[in-house]
């Protein structure tokens, strides 16, 4: 399920049509869910890197879909997870730099509202 989602990915980035990139981009997103919810449902083998990866991509799709709350959740968790990760020494920065570029959009954006 988790590699249909990747073709069906990286068909909509190659798509022309608007309309063709946006139904390739939503049947990722479902088949990108799918496989998180069956991954904690069926309690398959925890790999923190296969659900960083999820996370991550739905966050980029749902921010290429113009849904920027559903992005920023996305990426507040992987981030969360990564800060977790790198705190408790885990994880090798070689796999998780990819996921760390990923999240740097909502690092740099401004905490506080502009002055009126």
């Amino acid at each position: 399920i988790f590699n249909l989602a990747i073709a069906y990915h990286l068909q909509g980035l190659q798509e022309k049509d608007a309309k063709d990139i946006t139904i390739s981009m939503v049947r990722a997103l479902k088949l990108y869910e799918l496989s998180f919810n069956l991954q904690r449902e069926q309690q398959l083998d925890n790999n923190i890197l296969f659900t960083l990866a999820i996370v991550s991509n739905l966050g980029v799709l749902h921010q290429q879909l113009q849904d920027q709350d559903s992005s920023t959740k996305c990426f507040e968790h992987v981030l969360s997870t990564l800060m977790y990760l790198t705190d408790c020494g885990e994880a090798s920065k070689r796999y998780l730099d990819g996921f760390f570029v990923n999240v740097t959009k909502i690092v740099s954006e401004p905490c506080a509202a502009p002055a009126a």
